[in-house]
C-alpha cells in the first residue's frame, strides 16, 4: 500500500506529460524507472518477502522522484517551486497515514482477527485525512465545505 501511495504522483505526472506532448521525456522516465525497478526488486526478492516489499517502496519512492524531476524540467519549474505547492498535500497525506499506523503498532502486523485493525485504520485514516485538509487548508477544503453544505440543504 505504501509503495502504491508512493506511485500516485509518478501517475500524475506521466498524464501531465502525455497531455503536453512530451513523449522523449516520457520514454526516458519510463526507461529510467523501469531499470531501478528492476534492479531494487530483484535484489529485494532475493533477500525474502520483507526485503521484497521494503525494496518496492524504495523503487516507488524513486520512480515519484524520477517523474517529478521530468515533469518540472519540462513545465521550468524547480523542485523547490512544486514542493511549495505539494506541501499541503504532503500533510494531509502524512495526517491520513496516522491512523492506519496506529493501527498496525496497536494491533499488529499479524492479527488474529482483522475485523477491528480494518475498522480502526480506515476510520482513524477518514479523520486524519479531513483533519489534515482543515489543519493545512488545502484547496479540498472549499470543495468540502461546498459538498457539506449540499448535503445539508437535501436533508433540510
Amino acid at each position: 500500500a505504501v509503495a502504491v501511495a508512493f506511485n500516485v504522483p509518478a501517475s500524475l505526472c506521466a498524464t501531465a506529460l502525455l497531455s503536453s506532448g512530451a513523449v522523449t521525456t516520457i520514454a526516458r522516465a519510463t526507461i529510467l524507472s523501469a531499470l531501478q525497478s528492476v534492479v531494487l526488486v530483484a535484489a529485494g526478492a532475493s533477500q525474502g518477502l520483507m526485503a521484497l516489499g521494503l525494496a518496492m517502496i524504495v523503487s516507488a519512492a524513486i520512480t515519484t522522484v524520477i517523474w517529478l524531476r521530468a515533469t518540472s524540467r519540462h513545465i521550468n519549474l524547480p523542485l523547490r517551486g512544486m514542493w511549495s505547492h505539494l506541501r499541503k498535500s504532503a500533510t494531509v497525506a502524512l495526517m491520513a497515514a496516522i491512523g492506519p499506523a496506529f493501527a498496525l503498532w496497536l494491533y499488529g502486523p499479524y492479527p488474529d482477527v482483522v475485523v477491528m485493525p480494518l475498522v480502526f485504520g480506515v476510520a482513524g485514516g477518514l479523520a486524519g485525512f479531513v483533519l489534515g485538509v482543515i489543519i493545512s487548508k488545502h484547496p479540498l477544503l472549499e470543495e468540502m465545505v461546498q459538498m457539506w453544505s449540499k448535503i445539508r440543504r437535501q436533508a433540510v
